[in-house]
């Protein structure tokens, strides 16, 4: 600490304070300046300068606590403290050398057995079943249109006669009982309305036959053309059809 005393000029200043001897010096901007040595005597220090600066040193305090800080012991605040601002973006590295070729890999055939596959390498076959859970049952879906009517069979070869049956319960007056033909043995008529209708008719070219059997509740028609080919039509239809074309009710049995 230093005492003050306003001067006019530069001078040296030495002197005595209560018996005290005070050294000191004036400087230019008029203050005078007294050394901390120069208080220290003025305040009761007695011996040099020396002296005065070799007791201001105290006795050697005790160890203090380590100076290291675990991070995790500081609080946010601090270790945001600690924080930098933002770098910039480094620069892209060096693209990296291609690495080596791979082994070449094991050839391998594979086949389908429904939902089983099998795989046969070198080194064995193995096989499984990559079928999946059944599925939820669909909604129904729309109906579909009706497809067109196919295309009549062939007729079949005449069956064997079967073994007469039991005598039935008198019917209503109808048509007369079938008659076997004696021009054609297994080729049998009878009398319908005042129409003769056949029953497996004999079929000579030319000639057309009514026959006991029906296509939609109408009588049908039958005879064979010039090229030996059947045709059918139904009553009240003029339209002749081949026999494979459509199909119609079997025939009736014989009575």
């Amino acid at each position: 600490m230093l005492n003050k005393v306003e001067r006019s000029d530069n001078m040296s200043l030495e002197g005595k304070a209560e018996g005290k001897t005070l050294v000191g010096s004036i400087n230019k901007v008029d203050t005078l300046t007294i050394s901390a040595y120069g208080i220290a005597v003025k305040n009761g220090f007695e011996g040099t300068e020396e002296e005065w600066l070799a007791s201001l040193k105290g006795d050697k305090g005790e160890k203090g606590a380590d100076g290291t800080v675990a991070f995790e012991d500081l609080t946010e605040a601090q270790v945001e403290s600690l924080r930098g601002e933002k770098g910039a973006d480094g620069k892209d590295g060096v693209s990296g050398k291609d690495g080596a070729n791979g082994k070449d890999g094991v050839s391998a055939t594979h086949s389908w057995s429904g939902t089983v596959l099998t795989v046969t390498s070198a080194s064995g076959t193995s096989s499984a079943n990559l079928k999946g859970e059944k599925g939820d049952k669909g909604d129904k879906g729309d109906k579909g249109a009706t497809g067109a009517t196919g295309a009549q069979g062939i007729q079949g070869a005449k069956g064997d006669t079967g073994a007469k049956g039991d005598k039935g319960d008198k019917g209503d007056p109808g048509d007369s009982a079938w008659t076997e033909s004696k021009e054609y043995p297994n080729c049998f008529y009878r009398v319908s309305g005042g129409v003769t209708e056949w029953l497996n008719p004999p079929m000579v070219s030319g000639v057309e036959y009514r026959t006991a059997e029906r296509y939609k509740d109408a009588a049908v028609y039958k005879k064979v053309d010039a090229n030996g080919d059947v045709l059918w039509r139904k009553d009240g239809d003029s339209q002749w059809h081949l026999l494979s074309s459509a199909g119609y009710i079997a025939p009736a049995t014989v009575e």
